[in-house]
């Protein structure tokens, strides 16, 4: 088993950490992992949406940073998104 290395001073060996219950199929766990996933992404999302418009949060930013969106078309800088 491998553990985790970098900054963080939390150690994981992640086979254990991210591994299906005994007696529960790999594939359910993971289509059950990856569903509650996407429901609670959500429930985030719509909660945000209800706060943060287009016209309160123009731009997606972190206390100093700013978060620009780049795809293939997108050169330099990025353009910039607004938080949803």
């Amino acid at each position: 088993m491998v553990a985790a290395e970098g900054p963080c001073p939390i150690r994981l060996v992640y086979p254990q950490t991210v591994s299906p219950p005994p007696n529960v199929s790999e594939y359910d766990w993971l289509a059950i992992s990856t569903y509650d996933m996407w429901n609670e992404m959500n429930i985030i999302v719509g909660s945000v949406q209800e706060y943060c418009t287009k016209l309160l949060c123009p731009t997606m930013t972190a206390g100093d940073f700013e978060y620009a969106w780049a795809d293939d078309e997108a050169v330099g800088e990025g353009a910039k998104t607004t938080n949803i």
